[in-house]
Formats: C-alpha cells, structure tokens, sequence
C-alpha cells in the first residue's frame, strides 16, 4: 500500500518533523506499506499539492493539521474526494485532536488521529494495507454505522522507543532552511490558553540520542535549529548539559543558530553563565511573559515571578551575545485596555531584541476554550480563532492593539529605526504604546513610502526637533539599507554634498559601494561601505563638516 503523508507548512523555510517521525517509524514498522512525503506551503496553488500527491497513486493520503493551515488542508482533501474517492483520508495534528468529532462529520474525512502519531498512524496503514480491524487504544476515530467511534488522545509514554526523524533524507530537506528539534515532550505547567496546559509532566529523550542527532543537524547545512520543547529549561540539569554540548562543538561546527523557549523566571545562575559564555549568534531565546497583570497570570495558571523574569531578560542582555525575544498574549481575561498598555510599556522597557505581540487563541483543547462564556470570548468562527472580544476588551479597543502590534511590528522589531525611535520616545514623552497606536497599521507599501509616513509622523510629535529626527533617520537608514539612497522625506538639497561625495569616493575600496549623507544638527558628515551581497555595512564614519569641506575644495582645485 502507497502512504503519502502532506505537510502544508506556513513559510518554505520550516519543515514540518512530525510527518518525519511517523515516516520514520512506519518504514520501520508498518507491514505492506511504503511511505512517502509531500511538504508544501500553505501558499502553494492547491493544484501543485495533489499532482504531486497523485505522482505516488497513493491509497491513502494523512494530512498534518495545525490552526495556520487547516483550511488549506481541506480544501485539497476537499478536492481529493471529488476527484479520488477510493482514497482514504486521514487527518492528525493538534488542531483536530481536540475536535474529532467537528471533522468526521465531513465526506472527505475517514479517520481522525488524535494525539502522538507515530505508532497509531503506523498501526493504522498496517490495518488498512491487510483489510483489518482498526486498532483500538491508538486514538483514531471514525464513523460507523452512522456514529461516531471516538478513542482517546494518545500519548507515547517512552520516547526512546521511536524511530529517529532525522535521516539523510531530512538532513538534505533542511539544508539552508529552519529545522525543527525535539528533546522532550510535554509541559511542566499548565497555561489555560496552551495545549500542553493538560499534559502531565515532561517526556525526556535519552541524552545521547539528544547530543547525536543535534550533530546531525549540525552538519547538514541548516540555518536555525530550533527545538520545540514547550519549556526548554524545566529541568536545569539537562539544560546545562545541552548548552555545554552545544559551546564545546561550535568551534568546529558549521555557523548554526540554536533557538529555544525558556521560562525566564526559572533560568539557573549556572545556565546564564553558561549562555553568557557563547559566541555571539550562537544562541536565541524567547520568553514568554504574556501580561503583567497578576490577576490575569493567576487565572490562566501562568504562575512566575514577573521581577525575576525581567531580571533574568535583562541579565541574557547585558551579555550582548544573544538575541532576545518577549511575548505577550492580548485578550486574556482580566486584562482591559490600560492593563494591556501598562503590560506593553513594562515589557518594552526591558529593552529586548523582539517584543512579539500576539492575540490570544481560542485554541480546541485548551481550558479557556471551555470558559469562553464565562470569560465572554468572541472569537473567529475558523481557524486559527482569535479572539475578537472580551468581557474587558471591545472590538474596537481590540482594533486598536493590533494597530499598535503593527507599528511595533515594523518600527520596533524590523530595527530599521533604533536611534530615531529611542530619540522620538525621549523628547515625546510619550509612552511606546501610545507612539505605535498613533502610528496605526499601514497598508503594505514600499520601504521608502513607509519611512516616509514614519517621518512625517514623528515630525508630528511634541518636543520633536525636525532635523534632528531627520539626522537619525538617516543613520538609521544607512545601518539598515545596502541601497546608498534616501527616501525623499530625508533628501535636503545641498550641491556641497556632492563635492563632498566625489572626494570620498577617491578613498573607496574596489568592488565597494558608498553610500554619504550630511547630518546637519551634528555638524558631520557620514559615510558607511556596502560591500555586494551583505545586506548590512561596515561601520558608519563620521567626519567634522567644515574640514571635510575644505578638504573637497582643496582636492577639486588641485591643491
């Protein structure tokens, strides 16, 4: 029997494990099945996906089912029964494991698998290759005779009896690209907006296996590893161990960024000073603080101590080796509009890499799924279910976050105004969610129409100098655009710049390009060098205006 297990991922630079570990298993396994993978998009044109589902005449065809790809997914199962209807279609994955019984109740659809795949999908495509029975205990669900045959989630208790996801096959899949990593499964605490809020405690991976396989990945030419261990830190000890592992091998590794989750309140003295040991670019962590509205972190049950998780970020930073993320979640209960703009000003002023802003999710599964009444929830109908509403937010006040998450977004995480942004906030007074919900959400556009509209907004602020602000915008921009030009909002017509410009330019390395600019309120000239194919400069140079004038006078007159 031909198994063809599909992957639509959100961007072609992930790559999807599960659909690898269930592969791996089931060539390991499964009895007359040959199994084979199809990873797409959720941006690939619907008619790619099925002819190359088609190219393997499979039997059957399992889907892997997440919030961000749901409806795509079903839109090709969707045409695959119309088209196939011997096919046998299977759906697993988080998004229907909570849910069987809402995707059963499609004609497309003959078995949901809830829960860890590798052995029930494996006991599965054995079944059907030999016409038997289903096996039971494995969490697949299905209609019979009419009603549903709904099994319980399953869940692997020994991790050390899979098969290993990562083979040559992987290896070459991930070159270039992001891969996935798992050392564990699990959660050590129960957040009512996550899936993992149910689980009972973490599954570790033999360290071995850990330390050889993170080798392999190391070495087939990937970019991140990123593991997805819902808390990578819950137990210090192997964290302490992983990290070791990883500073001893990097001097002699390819360049790779390992990425991982931690809970920033738990991190042992003993972790940070390993992490402030690595060099720079080796490592990212992300730390979720969420709110720091302490009602609301009681009553999702995300219980930390907020001064240690800022103390702890704030200690990653200081050893200016390691990006740095922070989230925070809107719409969760008890959280109002003030409480979420003092969340936001708190943790900006943490001073992170990346402050992520996300919208809470009415995820199947989790425990505010089933308050959603009693929290008035209104949420989105389909996938991925934002929430809209709260008893303690309006639509309206809602609209009004993410206008703000759009600016912060784009002015604050792109990085590509730093010194401008931190000059505004200064001189403003204002508070960083007030500046990014003044701003709003913009439209796609060119980066030069939005640096404009940022500059003409900021002009707009009080206390804000205009040519100052345009000084800084402009060194912000020669640190972040390889181009050497300026949108127009930051061109003043001056003829000096280009006696200037041709004078530098005498001085310019071969196969350089130089980009120069006058900043007026500094009495300097500056100049940065772009070397082809690096998007980012060498360091910006910065010269008295009045020398180096007389100095382009000289030159052009030939003294």
């Amino acid at each position: 029997m031909q198994a063809v297990l599909c992957a639509l991922n959100a961007k072609y630079v992930h790559t999807n494990p599960a659909v690898r570990y269930i592969k791996a298993y089931a060539d390991k396994h499964a009895e007359g099945v040959s199994c084979h993978i199809v990873e797409e998009t959720i941006h690939t044109a619907a008619d790619v996906v099925i002819e190359r589902i088609y190219a393997y005449h499979p039997q059957v065809v399992a889907f892997s089912c997440y919030i961000w790809n749901i409806e795509q997914v079903l839109l090709v199962a969707e045409r695959i029964r119309l088209e196939k209807p011997e096919i046998t279609i299977v759906l697993g994955g988080p998004e229907v494991s909570y849910n069987p019984e809402r995707y059963l109740a499609r004609n497309d659809v003959d078995y949901v698998q809830r829960g860890e795949g590798e052995k029930p999908m494996t006991a599965l495509f054995s079944a059907l290759a030999k016409h038997a029975a289903i096996p039971q205990g494995f969490g697949i669900c299905y209609r019979e005779n009419g009603e549903n045959v709904i099994d319980a989630i399953y869940t692997e208790p020994d991790l050390n009896s899979l098969e290993s996801p990562y083979t040559e096959e992987y290896c070459k899949a991930v070159s270039g690209r992001l891969a996935y990593f798992e050392a564990s499964r699990g959660c050590p605490f129960s957040c009512a907006f996550c899936l993992s809020g149910g689980c009972r405690g973490v599954r570790y991976f033999d360290m071995e296996y850990v330390k050889c396989n993170l080798l392999l990945l190391w070495n087939s030419g990937v970019r991140t590893v990123k593991f997805v261990d819902r808390t990578f830190n819950a137990d210090r000890k192997r964290t302490d161990e992983i990290i070791s592992f990883v500073l001893e091998q990097a001097p002699h590794m390819p360049k790779v960024c390992f990425h991982f989750e931690v809970a920033a309140d738990i991190l042992a003295d003993s972790t940070l000073e390993l992490l402030s040991k690595a060099p720079e670019g080796l490592f990212q962590i992300e730390a979720g603080i969420q709110s720091f509205n302490e009602t609301t972190l009681a009553t999702v049950t995300r219980k930390n101590s907020l001064d240690k998780v800022c103390r702890n970020v704030k200690k990653v930073l200081e050893f200016q080796n390691i990006h740095t993320h922070i989230d925070l979640i809107a719409g969760l209960p008890y959280e109002g509009l003030e409480s979420f703009r003092e969340s936001f000003n708190r943790a900006f002023a943490i001073g992170a890499h990346m402050l992520q802003l996300g919208f809470l999710k009415l995820l199947y599964g989790s425990r505010l799924r089933d308050e959603m009444e009693e929290h008035g929830f209104i949420c989105a109908p389909t996938a991925p279910y934002t929430v809209k509403s709260t008893k303690w937010l309006t639509e309206q006040e809602m609209e009004r976050i993410h206008d703000a998450e759009d600016a912060n977004e784009k002015i604050y995480n792109s990085h590509r105004f730093e010194s401008s942004l931190a000059y505004v906030l200064e001189v403003s007074g204002m508070a960083p969610f007030d500046l990014f919900e003044g701003f709003g959400m913009q439209a796609s556009m060119p980066l030069d129409a939005y640096t404009n509209k940022v500059f003409d907004y900021f002009s707009s602020l009080p206390g804000v100098d205009q040519m100052v602000l345009r000084d800084k915008m402009c060194k912000d921009r020669m640190k972040t655009n390889n181009s050497g030009k300026l949108p127009d909002s930051l061109k003043v017509k001056d003829e000096r710049l280009g006696d200037i410009a041709h004078f530098l330019d005498k001085s310019r390395p071969k196969g350089v390009k130089r980009a120069v600019c006058i900043l007026y309120s500094e009495n300097q000239v500056a100049y940065a060098d772009y070397i082809k194919g690096e998007n980012l400069p060498y360091d910006i140079q910065y010269l008295n205006l009045e020398r180096t004038l007389k100095q382009a006078e000289a030159d052009k007159r030939g003294i």
